[in-house]
């Protein structure tokens, strides 16, 4: 990082973008992922100049974070909200390109702020409205 110049501007969503993520490189993959107030999650490919690769649209409100994963040879995303909501989707490759099927979802009684995956990629610690880590 050497400048803060605009390489590319990507329009990508109705409303405000909360959160951004790259995937790490040991996912073998070059994507990023856009999370809004308006519910979407756009996953472009950055070594495609940002093309479109997929909308996911399960949340029901703002999503607040959004976290890229691999372990065991499989790349995950893991995205919250305030909707209470977390979801657990795994990639899968599709033509020349990857897609997210949602896996696991867990509905909390608080909303769900920001998170993160520790370092083994076993746990998610996410912080939430009500003042605790989870």
């Amino acid at each position: 990082l050497q400048s803060l110049s605009e390489m590319l501007k990507v329009e990508a969503h109705d409303s405000e973008i909360l959160c951004l993520e790259y995937s790490k490189p040991d996912t073998g993959l070059k994507l990023l992922a856009s999370a809004s107030r308006d519910r979407l999650i756009h996953v472009l490919d950055a070594g495609r100049e940002y093309s479109l690769q997929q909308t996911l649209d399960e949340h029901s409100s703002s999503i607040t974070a959004v976290k890229f994963a691999a372990s065991d040879g499989q790349v995950r995303m893991i995205s919250c909200g305030a909707d209470k909501s977390i979801y657990f989707r795994t990639a899968q490759k599709s033509g020349d390109g990857v897609q997210f099927t949602r896996t696991h979802h867990v509905v909390r009684k608080t909303t769900l702020y920001d998170m993160d995956v520790e370092p083994s990629w076993k746990y998610t610690a996410i912080g939430c409205q009500d003042r605790n880590i989870r």
